[in-house]
């Protein structure tokens, strides 16, 4: 029953070509998917970086001097500007992965503010 198996996966596999019908996905066709994908998850995760910062500036704005509320709001902008940098060097190491291997940069949208 086990060589039935890997017979009936060999056969399986290469069945559309004998059809002549649809190939397999290519690897690059996953791979641009996955850098489809990921472009977005930079650009929202870039969006919750600045959402971040902004209600650290909000709230320090509006501490009144409370030293609580001012140290709390520190850090709020302290992890929105990490996140926006970090991200920001995540999306260039993208790119240059993308011209390194030549998957193409038609794929990395350029950041719009």
């Amino acid at each position: 029953m086990n060589n039935f198996k890997k017979i009936a996966m060999v056969v399986s596999a290469f069945a559309p070509v004998f059809a002549y019908a649809q190939s397999g996905s290519l690897i690059s066709d996953i791979i641009y998917k996955i850098v489809y994908i990921f472009n977005y998850l930079v650009i929202i995760i870039m969006a919750l970086g600045s959402v971040v910062f902004l209600w650290g500036v909000i709230s320090y704005i509006t501490a009144a001097g409370d030293e609580v509320k001012l140290a709390s709001a520190k850090n709020y902008i302290t992890y929105g500007i990490i996140t926006l940098f970090v991200m920001a060097a995540v999306w260039g190491l993208v790119a240059v992965l993308q011209n390194t291997f030549g998957i193409g940069a038609e794929f990395t949208p350029t950041p719009s503010y």
